[in-house]
């Protein structure tokens, strides 16, 4: 039954135009739309989820969830679009161009996915409990960073359109910058919540991911960079050979590790996989990416997000050593973390939040 109830997110997809919502630049409808959704889930789930017993019933809500939030974003397209007879012929043309992005999509999920159906098949089922919570984590991280991203596509594919190269390496290197401003504090605040925060969340069950999830912290900066040169450069500028070959070679890479590894040192095989796929993927787009355009990362500002990030890490930790693990623990390592980094990169001279707040929305003009 629970494989049924979760048919319903197979069905949403279906409704899916978010896609043209962001090609048209409107965020606001779909993120609106995804708001809504999550706070009638959010308000469902604590009026009628009481115990394990109501496994089916969290399911059943969360499909309905991204139901909704697909099918209600058609109450705002029908201004858009008039409805014309589309030839086969015409149609066709366009479906072997966009099976260019539809493989690496797939190769995509081989290495995302298929490391719990080998652990599982060569490990144990515990085994795979403890690697997709420890990558779940992980993931919802690396998601708040790259969200920059889809926002920035439509962007850089204009541009493209209008040959405006030079400004399109100006965004680029705001946004990858900005990225690593978050992104290396985020590493290093994981790793300072860790050891507070898995009891209390997961449950002392799960204890054993307390060791597990530093281990994929550094994915919190190197998937970030793969994904923006990916986004805001590879696809609008149709380097879409290099996007491809960057991700099919990590699904290999990712199978071969796993295959090798897992029977030898299970959980640590599958961790070892992963970091090594979105490693190889992520060093195979940066190169193109700087061979094609002689980019240069801003080193010092980097070492000093390093250093603050090291600095807010060794403080927080000290602070809270002998605290017990809880929400409030959790909850003030994290403030003490942002005070302490926010207040290290202003005063070398390295916080572009400012030029943020001072741009006033035009931070990606040129």
């Amino acid at each position: 039954m629970y494989f049924y109830y979760q048919s319903l997110i197979i069905f949403a997809a279906v409704f899916d135009i978010s896609w043209f919502f962001m090609g048209m630049e409107d965020f606001k409808k779909s993120s609106l739309s995804s708001l809504a959704g999550q706070l009638v889930s959010f308000t469902l789930i604590l009026l009628f989820v009481k115990d394990r017993s109501d496994l089916g019933l969290y399911i059943f809500i969360q499909g309905i969830n991204i139901l909704f939030s697909q099918v209600i974003m058609w109450a705002f397209i029908k201004k858009y679009i008039v409805f014309i007879k589309v030839s086969f012929k015409n149609a066709l043309k366009h479906f072997f161009p966009a099976l260019q992005y539809f493989i690496p999509k797939i190769a995509i999920v081989l290495y995302t996915n298929l490391n719990k159906t080998l652990l599982g098949w060569l490990g144990t089922s515990a085994a795979v409990g403890f690697y997709s919570n420890t990558v779940q984590i992980n993931g919802v991280l690396v998601t708040l960073i790259t969200t920059l991203d889809l926002v920035l596509l439509p962007k850089m594919s204009n541009l493209f359109s209008h040959g405006k190269i030079q400004e399109i390496l100006n965004v680029l290197k705001k946004s990858l910058h900005l990225q690593l401003f978050f992104s290396i504090p985020l590493a290093f605040g994981l790793l300072t919540i860790t050891a507070k925060f898995v009891p209390w969340f997961f449950g002392e069950s799960f204890g054993f991911i307390t060791y597990t999830i530093p281990l994929v912290a550094p994915l919190i900066i190197i998937k970030p960079l793969g994904i923006a040169v990916g986004r805001q450069y590879l696809v609008p500028m149709n380097r879409v050979k290099i996007y491809n070959m960057a991700v099919i070679n990590g699904a290999i890479v990712s199978i071969v590790a796993n295959v090798l590894l897992i029977p030898v040192v299970g959980i640590y095989g599958a961790i070892t996989a992963t970091i090594l796929a979105e490693l190889f993927v992520t060093i195979t787009r940066m190169y193109a990416f700087i061979r094609e355009t002689h980019f240069k990362f801003n080193m010092p500002m980097i070492l000093k997000c390093i250093t603050s990030g090291v600095i807010m890490y060794l403080v927080t930790s000290l602070v809270t050593l002998n605290w017990s693990a809880s929400i409030k623990t959790t909850v003030i390592q994290v403030i003490i973390g942002i005070v302490i980094y926010m207040v290290l990169m202003t005063a070398l001279k390295s916080n572009p939040l400012y030029e943020l707040i001072k741009s006033r929305g035009k931070f990606f003009v040129n």
